[in-house]
């Protein structure tokens, strides 16, 4: 049988208020909180708590605080990415960036979904999408290259 962490990993319906992944939304909170109260004259430490928060990332990602996420570990972030201040991402399911992706300000990007049925609901039941942001590579025109 597959744990609640497991399935929501897999992309299947999971029950949210497991205590795995209430922990893990518990590290998130603290470590967005610290991301979120360091000056920006500390951008070392911001980079350090970013990683810690979303290890699976790729070389020369930025995101600029205030920044939310549920969990972080259900983030993937490609090279070179960016997100701009007031970011939110609700990552009961993967959120998946290619390289260069840029995200402006206030975005939010959401993967679960609340169970209609009441009884499922009051059990806590979530479904889930996957995100994946890819892009192209663009030339110095700001056009998609051709190459």
């Amino acid at each position: 049988m597959m744990t609640e962490m497991e399935k929501a990993r897999a992309g299947l319906e999971f029950i949210r208020g497991d205590a795995t992944l209430r922990s893990i939304r518990e590290r998130a909170e603290s470590l967005c909180f610290r991301l979120n109260h360091t000056p920006p004259e500390e951008g070392e430490k911001r980079q350090a708590i970013l990683r810690e928060l979303i290890p699976d990332q790729g070389d020369n990602c930025f995101i600029k605080p205030p920044f939310l996420c549920d969990y972080g570990q259900f983030i993937i972030l490609g090279d070179r990415f960016f997100a701009n201040y007031g970011c939110k991402f609700v990552d009961g399911g993967t959120i998946r960036f290619g390289n260069d992706v840029l995200v402006g300000p206030g975005c939010t990007f959401v993967t679960v979904n609340h169970a209609i049925e009441p009884e499922r609901r009051l059990a806590v039941f979530q479904d889930q999408l996957v995100v994946h942001l890819i892009t192209s590579p663009v030339s110095a025109s700001g056009s998609p290259s051709s190459s």
